[in-house]
């Protein structure tokens, strides 16, 4: 194609982009194939999530720990949820047919992608005094969620109840939920799982900020409210 390309990217997804798209950051993709398609497939893919892989922390991480230890600023750590994880590696689609045909798999998958989330930075994290975490994970359209509340409190919940347990104890108290899209019904959910904020609370997407406040009073923090098309501006 003269405007498009098809390549294959970091996670081994096939996808259709655009070479240069007409708003440079505001990126139209199309995935063609994606890499975990089966049991054998994960098993492949659980070699690239080794929490002990070298180079996953830098050599001078002493150094670093060190010249953030009496820090000015505020210093924040962003990891992948379950659901974002998992979708990357089997796509949207194929994922809201396995919650249905195969639950016992997803929910493998998911307790992999938290096991090594932990594994990954146990000893680690603590030493920084993070002031929050984001979780990315991105999971509801313009109007609603990907999937059922119901589907929500089963597959995810006990994942990020673990998560948030492990983050507590290393003296992380402020958990914030990215989710782009609109979250309504997801937000008492998150509350009642024990998180502190949520963000970007995208406007185009029809999150009212003022009506949120009103209904789930200061139970949690909102960061963002802002139309992020507008950004594309300047």
């Amino acid at each position: 194609y003269d405007d498009k390309r098809i390549w294959i990217d970091e996670l081994g997804a096939k996808r259709l982009d655009h070479k240069k798209p007409a708003i440079p950051g505001f990126v139209t993709r199309t995935w063609l194939e994606f890499p975990v398609k089966n049991r054998k497939d994960f098993l492949e893919m659980k070699k690239r999530f080794q929490p002990d892989t070298i180079g996953r922390f830098p050599d001078d991480w002493d150094r670093l720990v060190t010249t953030h230890k009496d820090r000015d600023y505020v210093l924040s750590c962003t990891i992948y949820g379950p659901f974002w994880r998992v979708r990357d590696w089997v796509g949207l689609e194929n994922l809201c047919l396995l919650f249905i045909d195969d639950p016992c798999f997803v929910k493998e998958m998911m307790e992999y992608v938290t096991d090594f989330t932990i594994e990954t930075l146990k000893d680690r994290i603590s030493d920084l005094s993070l002031d929050f975490v984001f979780l990315s994970e991105d999971m509801a359209y313009k109007t609603a969620s990907m999937i059922s509340p119901k589907m929500v409190w089963e597959f995810l919940a006990p994942e990020y109840s673990r998560l948030i347990k492990f983050l507590r104890s290393n003296n992380v108290q402020n958990i914030v939920m990215d989710c782009d899209g609109h979250i309504g019904e997801l937000i008492p959910i998150w509350i009642e799982l024990g998180f502190t904020g949520v963000w970007p609370l995208e406007i185009a997407a029809h999150n009212d900020p003022i009506a949120y406040r009103k209904k789930f009073g200061k139970s949690i923090a909102i960061l963002g409210t802002i139309d992020k098309r507008e950004l594309r501006f300047d």
